[in-house]
């Protein structure tokens, strides 16, 4: 669907495969920043902000802003508004399985890290440690031993993104959870997020990370982390894609399907590679979320070297994105029509309605 042209709500979203329907009973509601004008008959809001106006047809099973699937119409509706970030699922109080889901964590050396991150969690589900060539394998393996869980050794150093791709390979279960060794998350907040993937188009889903000192005397980078981390993405959820208000996921904590991940991250990258990856699935029609509602904590760097190293690090990967994807990580651009039926409702006048309307036709 394109952000800069209005769309009718039953034929917005991008043309789907049979097994790629909404399952009856999968439920959702208009997201709460939405606004319904004319009657309702008309939506403004998601990201991209576009307008969408309902067909008689889709505003009857809409209603007060929510429903459940029950049919193909109806599935088709809920597929469209999902997409435009108009709508967001109401998700299934219970969690998914344990057994549907195995952990990947890459790690090399960074034994206490690991040590913290396999407690926090458990043996509910798989959990594979992909050691990347760490210096002290022997360290490693003592503390995924301890632990019970497995560990794949690497022989040669490929990068937290190769190291995904080694244990993504060893993965039976139908959905995989990529942990960092940093980040601190129980299995129980893996297995809601997992939750998203009842939705056959959803490839990966992410949380919010938020930075966490570890230090005993708490110093100015850690402070600065734990409210602004270079990996925190806002209170705001919903889809992920170049020129939304979430345009890419850290490769910290994420869940996705196996099936749709294919080999994983680009090998040749090792900066940069988690927007690479949610920018390839996105091109590939499928979609990535953002529930703002999980949140998990990432370690602070220890050191002012390390942390300002990790910023110079991750300010290198927009040359490797434009390589890749060329303008996709421009600025969203309006056309004239949108940005005067925008205006036009920011106006919030009489003839608002009506202008928008015209202009978005």
């Amino acid at each position: 669907m394109s952000p800069d042209a209005p769309t009718r709500a039953d034929a917005a979203a991008p043309r789907a495969t049979t097994t790629d329907r909404l399952p009856d009973g999968f439920r959702l509601a208009l997201r709460p920043d939405v606004r319904r004008l004319d009657g309702g008959r008309l939506l403004v809001g998601g990201s991209p902000m576009r307008a969408m106006r309902l067909s008689p047809a889709a505003l009857a099973v809409l209603g007060d802003g929510g429903f459940a699937v029950t049919d193909d119409r109806s599935a088709a509706l809920a597929a469209s508004l999902l997409h435009a970030d108009v709508a967001e699922p109401v998700l299934d109080p219970a969690p998914v399985a344990a057994d549907l889901l195995t952990v990947v964590l890459p790690v090399r050396d960074r034994c206490d890290q690991l040590d913290r991150a396999l407690g926090a969690l458990g043996r509910a589900c798989r959990v594979l440690v992909v050691d990347d060539a760490s210096r002290d394998p022997a360290a490693v393996a003592a503390v995924a031993r301890r632990h019970g869980v497995e560990v794949l050794a690497l022989a040669v150093n490929v990068g937290p993104g190769g190291a995904r791709n080694a244990g993504l390979a060893h993965v039976r279960t139908p959905y995989v959870a990529l942990v960092d060794c940093d980040v601190t998350v129980g299995t129980d907040l893996l297995l809601r997020l997992a939750r998203h993937l009842l939705d056959p188009t959803v490839a990966l889903v992410g949380p919010r990370v938020v930075g966490r000192a570890r230090s005993t005397r708490v110093r100015w980078w850690e402070s600065y982390d734990e409210v602004a981390s270079s990996l925190g993405l806002g209170a705001r959820g919903g889809v992920v894609r170049p020129g939304a208000a979430v345009g890419w996921l850290p490769a910290a904590c994420l869940v996705g399907r196996v099936a749709d991940l294919g080999e994983g991250f680009e090998p040749g990258l090792r900066v940069a590679e988690d927007v690479d990856l949610v920018w390839r699935l996105d091109a590939a029609g499928r979609t990535v979320r953002y529930d703002a509602d999980e949140q998990v904590d990432h370690d602070a760097r220890a050191t002012v070297r390390g942390w300002l190293g990790r910023k110079v690090l991750y300010g290198t990967g927009g040359a490797l994105l434009a390589q890749r994807h060329g303008d996709r990580g421009a600025p969203a651009v309006l056309s004239p029509e949108l940005a005067l039926a925008a205006a036009a409702l920011l106006l919030r006048r009489r003839w608002s309605v009506p202008v928008a309307a015209l202009a978005a036709t």
